[in-house]
Order: C-alpha cells, then sequence, then structure tokens
C-alpha cells in the first residue's frame, strides 16, 4: 500500500475518513501532531513558511504510518506530494457555511457572536482558500480523491482511488451529530 493523506480542512469528515483507513487495514496516525517546541502563531495558515522547520519531525512521524489524517497533513500537503511521489491524498469536503457552523459548535460558541467579531467569515476563508490551494496543486495530477463524507460519500468513492476492496459494514461517521 503507497501511503494515502486525508488532507481536508478541520470539520469535513477527517475523523470519519481516519476510521475509514483504520478499517481498510492501514497503520493510520489521527492527528492532530504537534512538536512541543511549536508555538502555532497563525491559526489561519498565512504564514506556511512556518512548517519547514518541522519537516525533520514529520517525515519521522510519516515513517511509522501508512495512512494520515488531521493536522498538520492538509498544511504540509505539497511537501507530502514530493517526499511521497506514489503516495496518494483525500480532499474532504463539504460546504464552506456547514464548517463555519461546525466550528462554532464545537467551541460552543454562537454563531452570531463568531460573525460579530468576524471569525465566522475566517472559518468560511480558510476553507475556500484551503481548497482552492489544493485544486491548484493537484489540477494535473492523479493522486486526488475529492469525497463529500457529509453527504453520505464513502467505501464506493474512496476504494476504488484506493484499490482495495469494498468492506461489506458500513462507512464510519465519527462525531455526526455531535458538530453539525
Amino acid at each position: 500500500m503507497s501511503k494515502v493523506f486525508g488532507i481536508g480542512m478541520f470539520k469535513t469528515g477527517t475523523t470519519s475518513l481516519g476510521r475509514a483507513f483504520d478499517i481498510l487495514g492501514y497503520k493510520t496516525f489521527h492527528g492532530p501532531w504537534n512538536d512541543t517546541t511549536k508555538l502555532f502563531k497563525d491559526n489561519w495558515y498565512k504564514q506556511p513558511e512556518e512548517w519547514e522547520k518541522y519537516y525533520k519531525n514529520i517525515q519521522e512521524l510519516i515513517s511509522k504510518y501508512g495512512a494520515f489524517q488531521d493536522y498538520p497533513f492538509m498544511w504540509v500537503f505539497k511537501e507530502c506530494d514530493k517526499w511521497y511521489p506514489d503516495a496518494k491524498f483525500v480532499l474532504t469536503v463539504r460546504d464552506p457555511i456547514k464548517v463555519a457552523d461546525s466550528d462554532a459548535n464545537m467551541w460552543n460558541t454562537p454563531t452570531a457572536e463568531l460573525k460579530r467579531n468576524g471569525t465566522y467569515q475566517k472559518f468560511i476563508d480558510r476553507y475556500n482558500n484551503h481548497y482552492k490551494m489544493v485544486q491548484n496543486y493537484f489540477k494535473n495530477k492523479d493522486n486526488l480523491l475529492e469525497i463529500r463524507i457529509t453527504e453520505g460519500e464513502g467505501w464506493e468513492k474512496l476504494c476504488p482511488f484506493l484499490g482495495v476492496e469494498i468492506p461489506k459494514i458500513p462507512f464510519p461517521h465519527a462525531n455526526k451529530g455531535r458538530y453539525k
């Protein structure tokens, strides 16, 4: 099996994807990963170069697993593609408004409050910017799958992409109902 990276933004079905990797037999890293020396300066990913000093640690982590979901892989997918040219990438996608609503629920903050302080739009923009960045990077490649887990896509789309048999159990839905 080649390495497979879940590179979807937060609140798009990444935890469900990680559980699916487990079921398919991958040794899966369920993020988030955070180097204990890293002070996360930019939650909105305006300074991607901050990751460069952690590449060695991230590569060491990658060497121990076959599949990955969550942080930091959505931020370092270009590097992962260069380090592992046979790797596959899965972009979980969701309506940006629902992403922002789910973030609001997770932080237990009313959407109106987030709209007043500008954070709600930042969640939407972060999602949209990430989506565009991934699409632009992979536009001439064949190692990206886009999947809408929150809308019911699952095994029938994921398994052919990975070249594995479809399990005879339902696709996992972690956090369903927990966050909108």
